[in-house]
């Protein structure tokens, strides 16, 4: 038998079929923050009447808390956008730290942001192995 190269069909069949991209769930979720973090952000930023509530319910820490929480998560999203550990890790801790500003202040709806939260890290975390 001749010393000829294997054809590409022959080299692809012993090796594990491996699934490469982002997967669907993180782009979604990763849009939304892209799109809301800065908005939230932003209205943290302004001076607006619903600020002025938090402000007397809160304290003057509470808004730039959460503005570094935004910060935080938003970074933790670009890592997770790019399919990186480290993206995770950030955005596991930034969530950590927003659950725990928002109960130590007694935000109202903290119970259910932080399980939504949760659930959101408990989904991105299931994809862990695929990150680089």
């Amino acid at each position: 038998m001749p010393n000829t190269p294997l054809n590409q069909s022959q080299t692809t069949v012993a090796q594990p079929a491996q699934k490469k991209g982002r997967p669907v769930l993180i782009t979604i979720l990763s849009i939304l923050a892209f799109i809301g973090l800065p908005l939230s952000a932003l209205l943290v930023l302004l001076p607006t009447f619903p600020h002025t509530i938090q402000y007397l319910m809160y304290g003057k820490y509470y808004l730039p808390i959460m503005l570094v929480s935004n910060i935080a998560i938003f970074s933790g999203f670009v890592g997770l956008w790019q399919m990186k550990k480290w993206g995770f890790i950030v955005y596991a801790c930034a969530i950590a730290y927003n659950i725990l500003m928002m109960f130590i202040f007694g935000a109202q709806p903290s119970i259910s942001q932080a399980v939504i939260q949760l659930v959101c890290l408990g989904l991105v975390g299931c994809y862990f192995r695929r990150f680089e």
